[in-house]
């Protein structure tokens, strides 16, 4: 088998996902006669051999897989925790779930499972730099909107790109001076990449920054009560730039109880496009996060990488696309 052939190759040459390739070769398969014909000519003109795949996965001490989060709510942990069954759905492979629940007992949890996983995807940085960075030593860690490092492979978003859009539309298409960023950034690798997007498209228009960003956590009871210590401030801005959909729904609940119009009195955007950004009213003006694909591209790389043959091969970078979605909130 050639090193650089990977089953990401085999699943593109045949037309399938990389979760078919893994339930053919591990001989679990249950596809009709054509999928299974496909992946099997893909695997020979590759010279990708299934009994070498059978035999890594066999050579797993555990056959499980870890998902570390932060918490279970919203829209992000959702569609992340089903892309990432699904891909893993038939392969033989199970997954836990670890919540950071108790910060007390956190890491000793982290420790413990790290004995009985073959590999871990990790949602940010509040699991701590350093004790993800030796376990990726021992097995591959994927992190998921979090500081990639030289041991650990990674799945981001275009946070940047997508927030310095938004920012933009504002400003070219509603002529607006005078904008805000909500969000706190300096525990979110994240926030960190939007406020740099939003910045940057200040710079790039010549617009001066008349505000420093109102640090807020990413929820609605964050944007609700920075959006309230804003008003209370006086001199509201023209326009808000939301570090996420939930900041901006607390954000529309301040305005709305101020008796504050938007988009009349000021313009809104977020991020994430969660179901209730389409609901509400105004609806919201956001990005979209392919929820279910980040999950599913980091059950991938667990796939990959947790054969022998590619556990030395290198760290990997994804970053998805992200979608604006125009809607009421920003003036539109």
């Amino acid at each position: 088998m050639t090193p650089s052939i990977t089953i990401r190759d085999v699943a593109r040459r045949a037309g399938v996902s990389v979760a078919t390739v893994s339930r053919v070769t591990s001989g679990n398969a249950k596809v009709s006669e054509d999928t299974l014909n496909r992946v099997n000519a893909a695997l020979t003109s590759l010279g990708y051999e299934p009994s070498r795949l059978g035999q890594a996965l066999a050579l797993k001490r555990h056959n499980a897989f870890a998902l570390v989060l932060p918490g279970l709510g919203g829209a992000l942990f959702a569609g992340l925790l089903k892309g990432f069954e699904a891909t893993l759905a038939g392969t033989g492979i199970t997954f836990h779930v670890l919540v950071a629940q108790d910060p007390d007992r956190f890491q000793t949890q982290l420790k413990d499972l790290s004995t009985r996983v073959d590999g871990m995807c990790v949602f940010g940085s509040f699991a701590g730099d350093e004790i993800v960075s030796t376990t990726a030593y021992k097995m591959p860690i994927v992190r998921v909107a979090g500081n990639p490092d030289a041991a650990t492979h990674s799945v981001n978003v275009t946070n940047f790109e997508a927030v310095r859009g938004l920012t933009r539309h504002l400003i070219e298409e509603h002529g607006l001076r005078d904008l805000l960023f909500l969000g706190e950034a300096a525990q979110s690798p994240d926030v960190q990449q939007r406020l740099r997007g939003f910045q940057s498209a200040l710079t790039e228009a010549q617009v001066e920054v008349r505000r420093p960003a109102e640090p807020c956590s990413l929820t609605e009871a964050g944007g609700f009560k920075a959006m309230r210590s804003i008003l209370d401030r006086g001199g509201r801005p023209q326009g808000l730039v939301c570090a996420s959909d939930e900041v901006a729904l607390g954000a529309l609940l301040a305005c709305s109880a101020a008796g504050i119009s938007v988009p009349g009195d000021l313009k809104m955007t977020g991020f994430d496009d969660i179901e209730l950004a389409s609901l509400i009213t105004p609806s919201l003006t956001t990005a979209r996060q392919p929820f279910h694909e980040i999950g599913a591209r980091a059950a991938e790389i667990l796939l990959e990488r947790a054969r022998p043959a590619l556990q030395a091969t290198g760290v990997e970078s994804t970053c998805l696309p992200t979608e604006l979605i125009i809607r009421q909130s920003c003036g539109c």
